[in-house]
């Protein structure tokens, strides 16, 4: 009796432990496997450079590996069995050791890369990446993607009371991921470097390796037979027989919303805010849904979603273009999350009993691949600006739940006398018939909305008419509402949001139970209020998608009456890489720099400075191309070279009708990673060295490394100079470059240079020339610019190849601050009065180009 009393206890001990086991199990796999990905492509970066082949190459892998993980767990279960299967998977995370810690050559496990540390030269890198991605990464990677499904699978075939539906667990997974994605810019990055973050996940990798072996132990101890442990539950889930229709209902329930959270993030740097780790936000958000919609009970109603999709999705297609910054963040994200949620959360109704389990996610794992390889690769080849996250949002707009039964309104008009006898008569004849079916309908109401907000005299009865109704109601419940009510300060706006309120209404009643209905009224609303969205508009001279992102070319004008600078014109371009400005050119002005590097500011003062110091030909780089404007500032016998990577702004630096810096002026672009592709320079070749690539959202650190600037002081003459632009609105990269400074033992000078009224077409600017000796840079300190010491700032981490740290870096105070590319270039107000006080007369005559 005592033995069976101690068995007893000893066996609800075990059940006990089960949960949390897995659980645990199942967050740690999780987090490891999102943590592996960016520690390995920044071990990587300096080797292979930022191009995007280096970038999507790593992505398609990890998503392939991951897929194949998915394979291996749903075959290796349904060949072997369960007991089987967890032997097998118990040698593969023993084999997965022999290749740990991850890392390149020598700096890896027992098995290890051997090949080149570095990609040829004069082929694409992608074979090379694979193979390095393959032996480094690929065998760990592998082992630890099946965990999700294969602990699943376990707890499904344990004695557990809920055994009988695992789903929940992958809210766990999930989870882990969430954290893995917060806590590596936030702590991971800023504490470790890439080796001792491979250390740290190695020893990660040992536990879970244990805990996996100790779940294996408790299933052989604790198992039932499938058909058991599904019998109790079975009838609780929707999907009882698995077709070919279900299967690619899986896949497409999991490929929206992967080329949602991908089109949303892309859009909201292109068109939105350029802030470094915006992309965390909608990444989290995408992960959260799948810990809601798998949660063992719904913290919301699945209606509640439905309702807010319904709502939100219409309200981004109305306003988006608007110039609300915040409103624009907040509808996109909200639009993103909620529509997520309803397909997330038709893809945990459609799961099948657990005898289905590895099959479902890796159906739903193939859907989450192909929605990002159609969002990463294909589109930017495809489309010239971010096409697929309108799509993506029309699509899930969809594949909405589809509502039995006509809707409230419907039922009600259906039961009035005249509406039923009219039915009635219809249904006597085909053409009657026809004329009632829904599909028709799908097809017309769109339409006839279309009509009735593009034509414009139609439009504006429209407007007014809800004005006078908006009236009406402020003079009602006026002191009820208050200034909340008050939305604009203008009659006309306050019409169109009434206009925008009705509109929304239209759009939501017309698709309330018809998904196509809805998705077609989404499109006309898209076509009509956004045009720029879909064609050029009237400011667009052209925008050119690449893997970089969106570049479009502006044409705008200024407020200047012609003269000595302007000449007969005050047309300018002016090009802008997502919402950064990248260069500007006024184009009857030829070879005048302005913007960033107009003549009056820092870089206009650094040439004059070392042209009165030094008469030889000089020999200038420049990492970052822009429009080109540098390039005329060399003299005939002077050579300036540009290492740009995306040929997209090479092709518009070249074109004449965009720009005509390097057309007038002459300068080699060399295409290729800055940082490689100067390394093949002679040593000692260059006068100067520019940086100019810090001013977007991605900081490629790699050129901003303490290896980096040893190259670039191998390239340079004794005497050079290095240049560095560190402009940008949201990271501050002052302390960093102090910093690289002082462990190089460079001298160093700054000049926070904000233009006067007076500085035709100026914009604020910050640079820090760097030089072996002070006497090299000394006479900057003598011109008309504040050139200094770099004040006292915050002492940073040195920056190299194994660790960086934007985060540390961004200006928390900035992140409140949107401007776009278009209101900052065209709010500038010129007043042209060459040679103001304490700035150098205007610019002489153009030089004439140098010698082709």
């Amino acid at each position: 009796m005592v033995t069976t009393v101690a068995g007893r206890k000893s066996a609800t001990g075990v059940s006990a432990m089960t949960l949390p086991l897995f659980m645990a199990t199942i967050f740690l796999s999780a987090f490891l496997l999102f943590a592996v990905q960016p520690m390995f492509t920044k071990m990587v970066l300096p080797r292979a450079g930022g191009s995007p082949a280096v970038w999507n190459t790593s992505m398609v892998f990890f998503q392939a590996v991951l897929l194949a993980g998915y394979l291996y767990a749903h075959l290796s279960t349904r060949i072997l069995g369960l007991k089987r299967q967890a032997i097998l998977h118990s040698v593969v995370l023993l084999m997965a050791f022999l290749f740990l810690p991850i890392g390149i050559g020598d700096a890896g496990g027992w098995l290890h890369w051997t090949g080149s540390e570095a990609p040829p030269a004069a082929t694409t890198p992608i074979p090379w990446l694979l193979s390095i991605l393959a032996v480094s990464v690929g065998i760990p990677f592998f082992a630890i993607s099946a965990t999700a499904p294969l602990l699943q699978k376990w707890f499904a075939n344990t004695d557990h009371a809920w055994s009988g539906d695992p789903y929940f667990l992958y809210g766990a997974s999930n989870l882990g991921s969430w954290l893995a994605l917060l806590s590596y810019p936030v702590i991971v990055e800023p504490l470790l470097g890439v080796r001792a973050q491979s250390l740290a996940w190695m020893i990660g990798y040992a536990a879970l390796a244990a805990l996996i072996f100790a779940c294996a132990v408790l299933l052989w101890q604790r198992y039932r037979p499938e058909v058991s442990a599904t019998a109790e539950a079975v009838s609780t889930f929707v999907t009882q027989e698995v077709t070919w229709a279900v299967r690619g209902r899986w896949v497409l329930l999991s490929l929206v919303p992967s080329a949602l959270l991908l089109g949303v993030t892309l859009h909201i740097g292109s068109y939105i805010a350029a802030v470094p780790f915006l992309w965390i936000i909608p990444l989290s958000l995408y992960l959260l849904t799948f810990v809601f919609v798998f949660a063992r009970r719904p913290l919301v109603p699945p209606r509640f979603w439905l309702w807010a999709q319904l709502i939100v999705v219409p309200m981004v297609a109305i306003f988006f273009e608007t110039s609300q910054i915040y409103v624009l963040l907040v509808l996109h994200l909200l639009a993103m999350f909620v529509s997520t949620m309803v397909l997330h959360g038709e893809l945990a109704r459609l799961r099948p009993p657990p005898a289905r389990l590895t099959e479902f996610y890796l159906w739903m794992s193939l859907g989450g691949v192909l929605g990002g390889i159609l969002t990463a690769l294909v589109a930017p080849v495809v489309f010239n600006s971010v096409y697929e996250y309108p799509i993506a949002l029309l699509l899930a707009m969809l594949l909405r739940p589809r509502a039995a039964g006509p809707s409230p309104l419907g039922a009600w008009l259906g039961r009035r006398r005249p509406i039923s006898t009219l039915r009635d008569a219809l249904a006597g004849s085909p053409a009657g018939r026809l004329a009632m079916h829904p599909r028709l309908w799908d097809f017309l109401l769109p339409a006839l909305l279309y009509l009735v907000i593009a034509e414009n005299r139609l439009r504006s009865f429209l407007i007014n008419a809800a004005f006078v109704v908006y009236g009406w109601f402020y003079a009602i419940f006026g002191r009820l509402l208050g200034d909340f009510a008050i939305m604009s300060t203008t009659l006309e706006n306050a019409g169109k949001v009434a206009f925008t309120v009705l509109l929304l209404l239209a759009v939501i009643w017309l698709g309330t139970r018809r998904p196509l209905r809805l998705a077609l009224a989404m499109f006309v609303v898209l076509i009509v209020l956004t045009p720029g969205l879909f064609w050029k508009t009237g400011a667009q001279l052209a925008r050119i998608r690449s893997f970089f992102g969106v570049t479009t070319i502006y044409v705008s004008h200024i407020d200047a009456e012609p003269g000595p600078l302007t000449q007969t014109t005050s047309r300018f371009h002016y090009l802008v890489h997502g919402v950064t400005i990248h260069g500007v050119q006024f184009m009857d002005v030829p070879r005048l720099p302005v913007s960033y590097y107009t003549e009056r500011g820092p870089v206009g003062h650094f040439f004059s400075t070392i042209r009165s110091m030094e008469s030889p030909p000089l020999r200038v780089g420049v990492l970052g191309l822009g429009a080109g404007a540098l390039s005329c500032y060399m003299r005939p016998e002077d050579k300036l070279t540009f290492y740009e990577i995306d040929p997209v702004v090479e092709q518009v630096a070249r074109n004449p009708e965009y720009f005509r810096f390097l057309q007038d002026c002459g300068s080699e672009v060399v295409l290729g990673d800055g940082r490689l592709t100067i390394a093949k320079e002679p040593d000692a070749s260059f006068d100067v060295i520019f940086l100019d690539a810090f001013s977007g959202d991605g900081i490629p650190v790699h050129i901003l490394t303490r290896e980096a600037i040893q190259l670039y002081l191998k390239k340079l003459k004794p005497d050079g100079k290095l240049m560095v632009h560190i402009t940008n609105t949201f990271v501050n990269l002052l302390p960093v470059v102090a910093d690289l400074a002082e462990d190089a033992g460079l001298a160093a000078l700054t000049v926070d240079f904000s233009p006067s009224p007076a500085t035709f077409f100026a914009l604020p600017t910050t640079w820090v020339v760097l030089a072996r000796r002070p006497e090299h840079i000394a006479a900057l300190k003598e011109g008309y610019l504040p050139w200094g010491d770099i004040p006292e700032v915050k002492p940073v981490r040195t920056w190299t190849d194994d660790f960086s740290n934007v985060f540390s870096a961004l200006k928390w105070g900035s992140l409140g601050l949107f401007p776009k590319g278009i209101e900052q270039i065209t709010s500038i107000k010129i007043e042209v009065t060459p040679g103001a006080q304490g700035e150098p007369p205007a610019p002489a005559a153009p030089a004439p180009a140098p010698a082709p």
